[in-house]
């Protein structure tokens, strides 16, 4: 095993809305660093400490056991309804994520479409435990993977964008729909 000491890396800030996304390239045997979005001059570029798709509170918790500091990013700084809705969202995401993640990569097509089916009813579980007419309609009217990709906009997260887009892909080429298929890719 090998370590490092990364001073360039560890200049970073964190924030609950990244603007940079990091990872360990280990053909390189270096992080990389990519922009999430467009940067204007002069704003500060912040990466990610913990966990994203959690509650603010959760996400303050491990970041002052982990690294003994209180969030105040723009996320965490959300008050009253707003904080609320942000945290109803966070929790979504994280749930389908981890059933995207659970499922994500399979041999068998026909497996695959078993398993958005499971995804779809646990999506379909989280909105009625949330009593919420706004994700239970958008249930009936979209497909999991974009209802994602709409809260993950919400949330300016786009670090998980391409999970839920290689979903869309996936399922529909596995159902021969390969119009859609394309569209996913793009």
């Amino acid at each position: 095993q090998r370590g490092g000491v990364f001073l360039f890396a560890a200049r970073f800030n964190s924030s609950c809305v990244p603007n940079v996304n990091n990872r360990w390239d280990s053909d390189r045997g270096q992080v990389v660093f990519r922009a999430l979005r467009d940067i204007v001059p002069g704003e500060e570029l912040c990466i990610g400490y913990g966990k994203l798709l959690a509650t603010r509170d959760e996400r303050r918790q491990e970041l002052k056991r982990k690294f003994n500091f209180e969030c105040r990013c723009e996320a965490c700084a959300l008050e009253g309804q707003a904080l609320e809705e942000s945290d109803e969202r966070r929790e979504v995401l994280r749930e389908l994520y981890s059933a995207h993640m659970e499922h994500a990569i399979c041999d068998d097509p026909m497996q695959g479409i078993g398993e958005v089916r499971i995804c779809i009813s646990l999506f379909s579980a989280i909105c009625m435990a949330y009593h919420s007419q706004e994700l239970t309609s958008l249930f009936n009217s979209c497909s999991q993977a974009m209802f994602a990709l709409k809260c993950l906009r919400e949330e300016r997260l786009p670090v998980y964008d391409s999970s839920f887009y290689f979903s869309g892909f996936h399922f529909c080429a596995a159902v021969s729909d390969f119009k859609s298929a394309a569209t996913w890719a793009k």
